[in-house]
């Protein structure tokens, strides 16, 4: 007995509803980026601190002011949700210098400069994600867990690739103390720009990269392996320099939608099409 008939208007259906939930959801992403794409413009046209009024964002993005409750459930979210973009553009930024042909001490020095460079002209942002900073799980600490997961790998590989023999526990330690490394370079730069009359820029840059190679240097001379200035990242196992700009970019994408589940997303408008109700 076929059932073809009386199937397809429930098939049909299901259909209906499955493109119309997708659009929604293409929607309510659109909005959301829009809303935080203007919140960070509003942010950086005032001095660092200042209060950011959900008017101004609203206006920025040519919205209505209840429109920005549709789409964050309060300013605590929208505020987590600037931190979160504002640390993957950061560690987007970086990690587009890991390039394996570089020296290791290039390598350093242009990922220091690329972070000392993007703090002075962007205080404002630096303010946003260091004000959860202390978040143990916050997007501060992952961005700077996105970086040291990359500089672990490296550190890793140089060990299988030379025969270090080291304890399981030894190994394990890497990760802890490559992290420490990355937010003590973190917790300079912020010093650094906090400081009425900071010092040069490039006499930040130079002493940092050269107290982080100290670090690496040292701890390679006593594990036997012949780490030197010119060494080059390719020279150094376990490498895969061309997958690293491609995964942050995933990252930022999946957190943002992250963001947008863990709360009551707003009930769809009637029809297909946007809610003209959120536009000013």
């Amino acid at each position: 007995m076929s059932t073809t008939s009386d199937d397809a208007p429930l098939a049909q259906g299901e259909v209906t509803r499955d493109g119309r939930r997708a659009r929604w959801a293409e929607h309510n992403r659109t909005r959301r980026r829009l809303i935080l794409d203007a919140a960070l413009e509003v942010a950086e046209d005032h001095a660092p601190g200042a209060t950011v009024t959900l008017d101004q964002i609203a206006v920025r993005a040519g919205l209505r002011r209840p429109a920005v409750y549709r789409y964050f459930a309060d300013r605590r979210e929208l505020e987590v949700a600037m931190q979160v973009e504002v640390a993957h553009r950061l560690a987007r930024e970086i990690l587009l210098e890991l390039d394996t042909a570089k020296t290791l001490i290039t390598l350093i020095r242009d990922a220091i400069g690329v972070y000392v460079g993007w703090a002075e002209a962007h205080p404002s942002l630096l303010r946003i994600i260091d004000s959860g900073a202390r978040l143990s799980d916050g997007p501060v600490q992952r961005g700077i867990s996105e970086i040291a997961q990359v500089v672990t790998h490296i550190v890793h590989g140089a060990l299988d690739d030379y025969g270090v023999q080291v304890s399981p526990a030894e190994r394990a330690t890497v990760d802890p103390l490559v992290h420490g490394l990355v937010e003590a370079v973190v917790g300079t730069v912020r010093r650094w720009v906090a400081q009425t009359t900071p010092p040069p820029r490039e006499l930040l840059v130079h002493l940092a990269s050269e107290s982080v190679w100290f670090i690496m240097a040292g701890h390679a001379q006593v594990l036997g392996i012949p780490l030197e200035r010119d060494t080059r990242l390719a020279e150094l196992a376990g490498m895969a320099g061309d997958e690293t700009d491609e995964t942050s970019d995933d990252a930022a994408d999946a957190e943002l939608d992250q963001t947008t589940d863990q709360t009551t997303p707003p009930r769809p408008p009637a029809g297909d099409g946007p809610d003209e109700r959120d536009t000013a």
